[in-house]
Formats: C-alpha cells, sequence, structure tokens
C-alpha cells in the first residue's frame, strides 16, 4: 500500500466577473468562472432552459472553453435576449457539485461608459 494519500474535494465554482453582467445585443460575450475541485470536475452551462456543454455546443450559437486550469468560459457568439434569464453554471465530480447563477443584462444600441461630465457657466 502506498504511502500517498489521494485526498478529494467536491467542486466549488467561483465567478470572474461583476454581477450583473451587462452585454450589448448582437456582440459577442464571454462569462468566465473558475472550478476548483479533486477529481477535476465536469462543467456544464445552462441557458435558459437550454443545456450547454463542450459536446452540444456546436449549434453555432455558444462555444465551451477549458484552459486545463479550472478556467472554463461560455463564449456567447452573438449575444440575445435569452441571457436576460441568466445563466446557470454547473460543476460536479465523484464527491459533489456545486452551482453558480451568473445574472446578465443586455441592451440594445449605445451605452457610454464615460462619466457625465458638468459643466459650470
Amino acid at each position: 500500500m502506498s504511502s500517498e494519500r489521494r485526498f478529494s474535494s467536491p467542486p466549488v465554482v467561483m465567478v470572474d466577473a461583476t454581477s450583473p453582467l451587462v452585454v450589448r445585443r448582437g456582440k459577442q460575450a464571454t462569462i468566465t468562472v473558475t472550478v476548483r475541485g479533486h477529481p477535476p470536475p465536469r462543467v456544464t452551462w445552462h441557458v435558459g432552459r437550454k443545456r450547454i456543454s463542450a459536446t452540444t455546443a456546436a449549434d453555432k450559437c455558444f462555444r465551451c472553453d477549458d484552459d486545463g486550469d479550472g478556467r472554463h468560459s461560455l463564449i456567447v457568439l452573438s449575444v440575445g435576449g435569452v441571457l436576460d434569464h441568466g445563466v446557470w453554471v454547473v460543476a460536479c465530480n465523484d464527491v459533489g457539485q456545486d452551482s453558480c447563477f451568473v445574472d446578465v443584462k443586455t441592451y440594445r444600441g449605445f451605452v457610454s461608459t464615460r462619466p457625465y461630465l458638468h459643466h459650470s457657466y
């Protein structure tokens, strides 16, 4: 028997952005989370009632990315109103499961990111 002990830990999901995430309709958006756990958790994304994973993202609307070091991203190729219902991230392994909700707000048109300037006359 090996003296090396293997420890298992349930998944923990952490969002790498502020909430709500504000994105413009028709543009590309990326939602990134960090997932920890041992053995490495399987990650699925849920947009509205649709389950998205690396194998089901072939519908040309979404792409899943995993950097191999615990960072997982959902790339939304063209933002639509379905994101207004938010995005769930679910991570599970043999030890347990964790999930996280990402609040997303979409907008149409132009929103200024410049600070308001007040002029005195």
